[in-house]
């Protein structure tokens, strides 16, 4: 393990996974590893891959500042936002998804008694035990132990280093919260990286569904601001209503819509959505040339529309089919 990957692990976690190796070593346990290193590789090829677009945009707008030369966005700059991003969530799909399959393989080959595993990973798959069960994976008691405190001290970890967990801080090193049965949120979570999936390698949110409208809030990287309208009710004078779906969750919409103009207002559902992602937005936008663009507001809380000030802030278009040329 190289002194990057040791960083990235936080003292709290690296402390459990120590206490609990030295527990088994203690009582004569046997420990299968369950992750795979392959995916693993995989996952850094993916990073490796977006940081080289990353720095091929810090590049070239380090040489536009140099030059002191006016930005204009060219397609190259796009593609290289688009392939980038596209890198970056594939790679988070593969840390999620690939390596949960791996996990999942291997458990069936080795049949432990135990399993313990990150709550993500360990949350879904319990969820999932029904289909599971019929692959021959059975399961007994399920329990998540959550990092707490030993004294009440905010957060004792804040700025610390792995080099700092040593046994002298002690006191400061966590306790472990049991609590039974999974945590429902991480269905949210995983339906939203699956999302972000769909929207990089289909250019589609729900691709099993056949959307109204389709469209980005975010023209300059298409696939992070991909969103599905669906409407469920039509009304006299052109009103309508239903949801919209996007990586961030699900929201609920009312507006109008006269075959050349649309309007309408978004709220997500606190249930099915990002928790910075629950503040109502109101959307406009004309039918030119065969797209729609337009412009959204933020609703704040007090009812005060906040204006972002950008212009063709979204575009749209009818149907099930995204129009990747933008210009």
């Amino acid at each position: 393990m190289n002194d990057e990957s040791e960083i990235m692990v936080s003292p709290a976690s690296k402390y459990y996974w120590r206490r609990l190796i030295d527990f088994c070593g203690r009582h004569k346990l046997r420990v299968v590893y369950l992750d795979d290193f392959e995916t693993f590789e995989k996952v850094m090829e993916k990073r490796a891959e977006a940081e080289n677009y990353k720095q091929r945009l810090r590049s070239f707008f380090e040489r536009l500042e140099r030059e002191r030369s006016i930005y204009a966005e060219t397609n190259h700059v796009r593609e290289w936002m688009e392939a980038g991003y596209r890198a970056d969530v594939e790679a988070e799909y593969i840390f999620i998804v690939g390596r949960e399959k791996k996990i999942l393989e291997n458990i069936q080959k080795t049949n432990p008694s135990i399993v313990v595993m990150g709550k993500g990973h360990g949350d879904i798959i319990f969820l999932n035990r029904g289909s599971l069960e019929t692959q021959g994976i059975s399961f007994g008691q399920y329990l998540r132990e959550i990092a707490g405190l030993r004294n009440e001290e905010a957060d004792p970890f804040e700025g610390w280093t792995i080099s700092a967990v040593m046994p002298e801080f002690d006191k400061k090193l966590p306790s472990f919260i049991t609590y039974e049965g999974p945590d429902p949120s991480v269905v949210v979570e995983r339906e939203l990286l699956q999302r972000s999936y769909n929207a990089v390698t289909q250019m589609r949110i729900l691709p099993e569904r056949k959307p109204d409208f389709i469209g980005t809030w975010f023209p300059k990287l298409r696939s992070r601001g991909l969103f599905e309208v669906y409407i469920e009710e039509r009304r006299d004078g052109g009103g309508i209503s239903g949801t919209i779906e996007d990586i961030l969750g699900t929201a609920g919409f009312e507006g109008h819509w006269n075959g050349q103009k649309i309007s309408f207002k978004k709220n997500y559902d606190a249930q099915k959505s990002q928790g910075q992602s629950h503040y109502p937005l109101f959307y406009q936008g004309n039918l030119e040339n065969g797209t729609i663009r337009g412009h959204y507001d933020f609703i704040s809380d007090g009812g005060i529309i906040i204006h972002p000030g950008q212009k063709d802030s979204f575009v749209l278009f009818q149907g099930d089919q995204f129009k990747l040329d933008l210009s």
